[in-house]
């Protein structure tokens, strides 16, 4: 009795068996080298955090350049758009432009500007949670939830570049775990089969 030849003969994917094997083999390596790398960015962002949030502060520099050349674009060029829209894309570009000139000249008035950027959406976010749990039965984990965000966001808009630092830390931390559990789980995948 013969098995049947699915179009594998010759070839390691001959035995299903050997292709879960192979399969795993590659998902462990994947695991291990996702995991190391977020160890060592987790690592090297507590070690150096003001470095990091200098990185971070390029980016969106980068990110602030783009945009404000986008809408810059679309406010010069774009065709049946109202006077009053061309004139929203212009400002709003050279706005988000200069914040892109400013993130490269002045590396902590950036961070400084996300701060109290994630600040303002915490607040917001806190006001929103505790008014749609206004007409909720068990509205106390909204309002909770809603105090906490406010609370939080005062803090970060009081000391952004504190709250930033802390935040990097807190990130570079959890890298680190991350990528230890990630490497332990290279280790530990596919251990039944």
């Amino acid at each position: 009795m013969s098995t049947p030849n699915h179009g594998f003969s010759g070839t390691s994917c001959s035995n299903p068996y050997n292709v879960k094997k192979a399969a795993i083999s590659g998902i462990r390596v994947w695991l291990g080298l996702g995991g190391l790398l977020s160890l060592v960015l987790g690592i090297l962002v507590i070690a150096w955090p003001i470095a990091a949030l200098g990185v971070v502060s390029i980016l969106f520099g980068i990110y602030f350049l783009a945009i404000g050349l986008i809408r810059l674009f679309v406010g010069i060029f774009a065709d049946g758009i109202g006077a009053g829209r061309r004139i929203l894309n212009i400002a709003l570009g050279l706005f988000v432009l200069a914040l892109g000139i400013v993130s490269f000249k002045n590396q902590e008035l950036s961070i400084a500007f996300l701060g109290a950027l994630i600040g303002m959406v915490w607040i917001v976010e806190g006001i929103a949670a505790i008014t749609e749990s206004a007409d909720s039965s068990s509205r106390w984990p909204g309002v909770v939830f809603g105090v906490i965000y406010i609370f939080s966001g005062l803090v970060v808009l009081c000391v952004p570049l504190g709250s930033m630092m802390a935040l990097t830390i807190w990130g570079g931390s959890f890298l680190i775990f991350a990528g230890v559990m990630q490497v332990v789980r290279a280790f530990t995948f596919g251990r039944a089969i």
